[in-house]
């Protein structure tokens, strides 16, 4: 029978992040060539009373992955010997301004332009046409991104870790070449968590009209939490359905992987490994 983990996992620098049921793991390649292992033990607190919400667990389990990934980024720049450490309240901070500066590009800047749509269209319409605009644009930035040659390691450690937790899920030994031979394309990835977000909100404005532009600007921000606790509900529930409309409708997002995910090599796996093994190990 198939295991199935709940690990969470994201490329940073050179390196990888797992998050395990006792610590989340950072490893990185060092200058010297050794992988060097950052290690921190997180308390096991289940969601209690709103928190265990269905949609509110989604919301502060993306808050946490958000949270989780500037903090790693911060320590693999630190192993890594680019930067000093930053405070636990600074990570905070970068990753709220993170937050707002993606939703200020993907949802109100969208929201801004569809002000100049022609006036004869209806309510209907200009949201579809808007959630089509947020979706051209996030489509857009991801290709850019993905062209950028420095940013092609990244993706590769992004490659590496999917195959790695695919390597566990399956039951198989963690080794390079058990690694290697899974797919690079996870359906509880980041890139189509991200992919449902956009395409939830091509629906969710529908009932609210087309108010005027301020008022049409807080309504995204709003609705914005709701969005996204429900996307991540669909995708770890959609991870595990066998149903064939299901997969379907999670092939946009696996497709979007291309573009975020590229094939590792063995020292990039060894690093994905390395991350899992120390995320999944049992004390201190």
């Amino acid at each position: 029978m198939k295991r199935r983990f709940r690990y969470g996992g994201q490329a940073v620098i050179e390196g990888v992040m797992m998050r395990g049921p006792e610590a989340i793991a950072t490893c990185v390649r060092a200058r010297n060539g050794q992988i060097a292992v950052h290690r921190e033990a997180v308390s096991i607190r289940p969601a209690h009373g709103l928190a265990a919400v269905s949609v509110l667990r989604g919301i502060r389990a993306v808050w946490q992955a958000f949270f989780g990934g500037v903090k790693s980024l911060a320590v693999s720049a630190e192993l890594s010997g680019e930067e000093a450490a930053l405070s636990e309240s600074e990570i905070r901070l970068t990753a709220a301004l993170a937050a707002l500066m993606g939703a200020g590009l993907f949802f109100l800047a969208p929201a801004a332009a569809a002000q100049w749509l022609p006036e004869g269209l209806g309510s209907i319409e200009k949201n579809l046409l808007e959630g089509l605009l947020r979706l051209g644009l996030f489509l857009g930035y991801l290709w850019a991104v993905s062209r950028r040659r420095e940013i092609g390691r990244v993706f590769a450690y992004h490659g590496a870790e999917h195959k790695a937790i695919f390597c566990v899920e399956k039951g198989l030994p963690l080794t390079v070449e058990h690694v290697r031979a899974q797919s690079r394309f996870h359906p509880r990835c980041g890139t189509n968590f991200l992919m449902v977000v956009m395409l939830f909100s091509l629906f969710a404005f529908l009932p609210l009209g087309w108010p005027d532009l301020w008022l049409r600007l807080a309504s995204r921000l709003a609705l914005l939490p709701l969005i996204a606790g429900l996307a991540y509900e669909w995708v770890m529930w959609a991870a595990d359905s066998s149903l064939g409309t299901v997969r379907f409708l999670n092939w946009p997002g696996l497709m979007l992987e291309w573009l975020t995910t590229k094939e590792p090599q063995d020292d990039q796996i060894e690093v994905a490994i390395a991350a899992l093994q120390e995320a999944s190990r049992s004390g201190a």
